[in-house]
């Protein structure tokens, strides 16, 4: 066995900026070790084990080392997506395992574990306003990584395989920033677009892509940042005045950023609110040509800022500026959920159910990877059969679907059985397709 171990333990106050209000003393703790298991005859597999370590645990880096390891190689002998890992509630909040395909499960000699410890923020985001525009807020701050972040990354059900890419770019990105790649020769922008149909999911992923992304390179920063920006309130009600707005906004994620031991991430939301096409039109409003011309040039800037990742959604592509849509590394399409997408939210919704005791008594419901679909009696087949009824529905629909069924077709009943529950979503998704 080789053990390589990173451990990283910094306590800080940084001195408060006239630009920021979010800036404060904290104590971060993140501990990084790698565990792996060498085999001549057999390629490792890395599975990413992330633990949030308790605020009551101040054990040694050894004893937190030998106490993760002793547990998993104890009580584990397969991994999966998904898989609920207990036997830790007295050292950590949760413990989450990424990286595997939805149809794989990888054996604990196949593995080679790479495996996070960090602490979560419990504060709440933090509202930026522009000087003298106080009517919206510019931005919204969240601490990295941050409690009521933390379930976001599994929330959103996609295809493993776009997961893992876009894990793969910010880790490469942050890696050829922090190398000082020569971007005159290898283009590197650390600028990426999640678009596709509303409900999908891509706000949700693009947060936790973030949390994910600091998580994975905590080693390198002391605190991390997430600054959301609220595009409507970068127009202003004075006209020519939104350019400037926007030139104050990206001034101070620039002070931000200055300190180059904290990571920020900058999401756009809707980016196409600000960066819409520009044409020639004479009777085009000035003012949003200004503000797309403002944006581009305060993102060229900020290039030179190499702990910054810019994090952008669209529900249209097609309505951006060309000059925008070229300055981004990496575009990719999140659609409606497949089937075995369909059934995973649909089957997160009945396990919460149940948990809560709306559908009683519980039963047995595996997951897509485990479940035999062949058992036409089986619970697993029942969902199933709603999952592909509720096919090119989105995310954000099939969540909708079990308070659709409770209120409108099973009279709001304080205990259901589960196959009622099943039926009342069938009569749900028939009644939102008429």
């Amino acid at each position: 066995m080789v053990l390589e171990k990173i451990f990283l333990k910094r306590n800080f106050k940084k001195e408060k900026k006239k630009s920021s209000t979010f800036n404060r003393e904290l104590g971060f703790f993140c501990f990084r070790f790698k565990m792996s298991e060498i085999y001549d005859s057999c390629e490792k597999i890395p599975i990413h084990i992330e633990v949030a370590l308790r605020e009551d645990v101040n054990l040694a880096m050894d004893e937190l080392q030998r106490i993760i390891l002793q547990r998993l190689s104890s009580n584990y002998h397969i991994f999966y997506n998904h898989m609920e890992i207990i036997g830790f509630e007295d050292i950590a909040e949760y413990i989450s395992i990424g990286d595997i395909n939805y149809d794989k499960i990888v054996s604990f000699w196949q593995a080679e574990f790479i495996i996070h410890i960090f602490r979560l923020s419990h504060n709440l985001c933090e509202k930026e306003f522009i000087e003298n525009e106080d009517d919206l807020p510019a931005a919204e701050q969240w601490e990295l990584p941050n409690v009521y972040l933390s379930g976001y990354w599994d929330s959103v059900v996609v295809d493993q395989i776009i997961k893992k890419r876009l894990l793969g770019y910010t880790s490469t990105s942050m890696q050829f920033s922090e190398a000082l790649i020569n971007t005159d020769i290898i283009t590197c922008n650390r600028i990426m677009l999640l678009h596709g149909p509303p409900g999908t999911g891509k706000t949700t992923l693009a947060k936790s892509l973030a949390q994910k992304t600091f998580i994975r390179q905590s080693q390198k920063y002391t605190s991390g940042l997430l600054l959301e920006i609220n595009s409507h309130s970068l127009f202003s009600k004075w006209f020519s005045e939104s350019g400037k707005l926007v030139m104050k906004l990206f001034e101070h994620i620039n002070d931000v950023a200055e300190d180059t031991e904290t990571f920020v991430a900058v999401l756009i939301d809707e980016v196409e609110s600000i960066t819409s096409i520009r044409t020639s039109n004479s009777s085009e409003p000035g003012d949003a040509v200004r503000v797309v011309n403002s944006v581009l040039t305060c993102l060229d800037n900020l290039k030179r800022r190499t702990n910054v990742l810019v994090l952008c959604t669209s529900n249209m592509l097609s309505s951006i500026d060309p000059a925008f849509v070229d300055r981004i590394d990496f575009k990719v399409y999140i659609g409606n959920p497949n089937l075995s997408a369909r059934y995973q939210i649909l089957h997160s919704c009945i396990i919460e159910l149940m948990s809560k005791g709306i559908i009683k008594p519980a039963v047995s419901l595996e997951s897509w990877i485990n479940a035999d679909f062949n058992n036409f009696e089986s619970n697993e087949y029942a969902l199933y059969n709603v999952s592909i009824a509720a096919e090119g529905f989105s995310g954000r629909s099939l969540r909708k679907l079990p308070l659709q069924a409770h209120a409108f077709h099973l009279d709001s009943r304080p205990c259901v059985t589960y196959h009622s529950f099943v039926a009342g979503m069938r009569d749900a998704l028939n009644a939102m397709n008429e």
